[in-house]
C-alpha cells in the first residue's frame, strides 16, 4: 500500500519489525566496515544486532499495545498521527490516540526514567572524557566532552518537542471530543 504524504494512512518499512531489523542491521554494517573490522566480523555482528533490535522491537510494540489497548498493527501509525498533530475522523480511532498520547505523556513525564537516562549518558560522556584526559589524548577527550554536551542537548530538546507536540494533540482530541472546534 502505498504512502499518502500528510494523511498517516499506509504503512511504512519502518513500521515492521523486519524494516527496523533491516535498518539496523545496515547501519551496524555500515559502521563496522567503517571501523575497519573484517568484513565477515562485520557482517556477524550486523545480523545478531539487528536480530537484537527486530526482538526489542517486537517485545516494546506489544508491551505498549497490551497498555494502551491499541493494536500492534495501529500504533506506528497512530503514533506518527499523534506527532504531527494530527486527528483521525473515526471517534474509535480517536480514543486509541487518546489512550497512545496520555500513556506516552506519562511515559515523558516519569522523572525517574529521565534522570535514569540522562545521568547514564552524562556517565558514559564524562568517563570515556576523563579516560582520554588521563592517557594523555587530550584532543579525543575535548571532543569527547563537546560530542557529549551536543548529544545530552539535542535529547532534552528533543523530549520537549516531543512533550509539546504530544499535549497539543491531546487538547485537541479534547476539544473535538467537547464539541469545540480543534
Amino acid at each position: 500500500m502505498a504512502q499518502e504524504k500528510g494523511t498517516g494512512k499506509g504503512r511504512r518499512m519502518l513500521d515492521s519489525w523486519w524494516g527496523a531489523a533491516l535498518f539496523a542491521g545496515v547501519l551496524w554494517l555500515v559502521f563496522g566496515l567503517l571501523s575497519h573490522r573484517g568484513v565477515a566480523s562485520a557482517i556477524v555482528s550486523a545480523v545478531i544486532y539487528g536480530g537484537f533490535m527486530a526482538a526489542s522491537y517486537g517485545i516494546r510494540r506489544r508491551r505498549v499495545s497490551r497498555a494502551t489497548g491499541v493494536e500492534a498493527d495501529e500504533l506506528p501509525r497512530l503514533a506518527r498521527l499523534a506527532r504531527r498533530g494530527q486527528v483521525p475522523e473515526d471517534p474509535e480511532q480517536r480514543r486509541q490516540m487518546r489512550r497512545l498520547v496520555r500513556w506516552q505523556l506519562g511515559r515523558l513525564h516519569d522523572m525517574r526514567r529521565a534522570v535514569l537516562a540522562f545521568g547514564l549518558l552524562f556517565l558514559v560522556f564524562v568517563g570515556n572524557t576523563v579516560l582520554w584526559f588521563a592517557t594523555g589524548h587530550a584532543v579525543a577527550g575535548l571532543c569527547w566532552l563537546a560530542g557529549g554536551l551536543a548529544v545530552l542537548a539535542l535529547a532534552w530538546w528533543s523530549r520537549r518537542r516531543t512533550e509539546a507536540r504530544l499535549t497539543r494533540t491531546d487538547r485537541r482530541l479534547n476539544a473535538l471530543d467537547h464539541g469545540q472546534p480543534a
